[in-house]
């Protein structure tokens, strides 16, 4: 017997319209969660892989491939996998969550909507005006057409000139560092049917700065968390149905080409302007070295590091990188010449090109092997807890997370939540998290509506209220 199953019809501009909610109508979202957002499957997929690579290598291939010796030994490799698999357990202890794929609803009453609605704008505002100020800084500072002709131009030393001359501004160019939250919020907004696409404003600005300033982590930034809450969120259009879900189950298998090609679109006017003049290799073996090379060098950095660091009388530095790179900071402590006395090190027995510090072992070596686990226990901990409450549907806890997820997939490099960059959405979503409005009995949370037969849309919008609030409702839940 042979059954036929239509498709379902795609709906006109004027239906989809009607299931958006204004933001007098509350929202409900359904987020799925694919095994691979899982933040102890996102360790193993890359940080794993790349520190079985970096262990794997010889010295021969470090110093051909890479231009430097091998430090990684046996022993601090083992040293290494334990900071890794202390912050991996705490991760999936916390969390108590395995990692198959689940299903939780985000629910928001009229109040809340508007609040959210409120703090995007707030948050887009706030980070135009730091790239507005770093604009006329850099204008003031010497900044002209004929520089930013010379990097579209790949001349040599272009981007450091232009570095030089547009400097950050501690306190105001610090709100650029805001747009990863927007940027998170507005996909959110955008997903319940919201209308809100300024953020994309910042995706440009933030990949302008990348070209501009060598500064690939800006756009990864504000790009991520993007991808995240699209990924976790199906939206009001009819055709996100579970054939898209499982699409996206396995959508690492799709990134691994993507992120290569970004790498080396990237690079093409950074590094290749020098190297296309002293490398026997085409540009796809030389891009697909080095982007293998900025993950296993990271591990050999902080070998090095801790190597090095043994009978120097410095404080912690790396782990605490946003403590003393905040403002105002320097006025009360002298800094520590880290910084400096690393540049040197690496100068004298490494390559400068390939400058992370890495992670696992530079804890080890700023706070010895019992503070290392610790530290990583603790940020374990944390990280599991707040993914713990994403899946639970706790709207904070939803925008840490994608915020925080860019840090996991930049562990082999660095400590990325132990940077000043990381801290004003951190701030932010504190303040967020305090003032956010609970629900009250005069204002319940929204319930979806759904159709009474026939395949249903997995994203409905409110069009009546509940008379009792959902659990995952009543308060923003970091």
């Amino acid at each position: 017997m042979v059954t036929s199953h239509t498709r379902p019809r795609k709906l006109n501009s004027q239906e989809i319209q009607r299931i958006k909610p204004p933001s007098d109508q509350g929202a409900v979202l359904q987020i799925r969660w694919p095994w691979w957002l899982h933040p102890a499957a996102a360790l193993l997929l890359l940080a794993g892989s790349t520190l079985v690579l970096a262990a794997l290598s010889s010295d021969e291939v470090y110093r051909s491939a890479w231009g430097t010796p091998k430090y990684l030994t046996v022993d601090l490799t083992l040293i290494l996998a334990l900071g890794f698999g202390a912050f991996a357990l705490a991760i999936l202890g916390v969390s108590n969550i395995s990692m198959t794929p689940r299903t939780s609803t985000l629910s928001l009453n009229p109040s809340q909507l508007r609040y959210l609605n409120r703090t995007y704008t707030i948050l887009f505002w706030l980070a135009i005006f730091g790239y507005a100020a770093w604009t006329i800084a850099g204008g003031l500072g010497g900044v002209s057409l004929n520089n930013l002709r010379a990097v579209f131009d790949r001349q040599l030393g272009a981007i450091s000139d232009l570095k030089s001359a547009a400097r950050p501004i501690a306190g105001l160019t610090t709100l650029t560092q805001l747009a990863p939250l927007c940027c998170a919020v507005g996909a959110l907004l955008l997903r319940m049917g919201q209308g809100r696409r300024g953020f994309w404003l910042l995706v440009a600005l933030a990949a302008a700065r990348t070209l501009l300033y060598a500064e690939r982590l800006a756009i990864l930034e504000v790009v991520v968390p993007i991808v995240v809450i699209y990924i976790l969120t199906p939206g009001v259009d009819p055709k996100s149905t579970h054939r898209t879900f499982k699409r996206k189950r396995h959508a690492p298998a799709v990134a691994l080409p993507l992120i290569w090609a970004l790498f080396a679109a990237s690079e093409y006017t950074r590094s290749w302007v020098f190297y296309q003049y002293t490398t026997h290799q085409t540009f796809p073996e030389w891009v697909t070295y080095r982007l293998l090379g900025y993950y296993s060098t990271a591990y050999n950095n902080s070998a090095l590091f801790a190597l090095n660091r043994e009978g120097h009388d410095l404080p912690p530095y790396f782990t605490i990188d946003a403590f003393w790179n905040a403002p105002g900071i320097s006025k009360l402590f002298t800094p520590p010449d880290v910084p400096l006395w690393w540049g040197t090190v690496l100068q004298q027995n490494g390559n400068p090109e390939y400058n992370s510090v890495g992670s696992f072992l530079t804890s080890y070596a700023e706070l010895g092997i019992i503070g290392m686990l610790i530290f990583w226990i603790l940020a374990g901990l944390a990280v599991g807890h707040i993914f713990k409450r994403s899946v639970e549907g706790r709207l904070a806890a939803l925008l840490l997370y994608s915020v925080l997820y860019i840090g996991i997939l930049e562990l082999p490099r660095y400590i990325y939540w132990a940077q000043g960059r990381f801290t004003p959405g951190v701030i932010a979503l504190l303040i967020f998290a305090i003032k956010y409005p609970r629900t009250t009995s005069r204002e319940p949370a929204a319930r979806p509506w759904r159709e009474p037969r026939g395949r249903q849309n997995r994203t409905r919008v409110a069009s009546s209220i509940n008379k009792e609030p959902s659990a995952s409702s009543g308060a923003p839940g970091l």
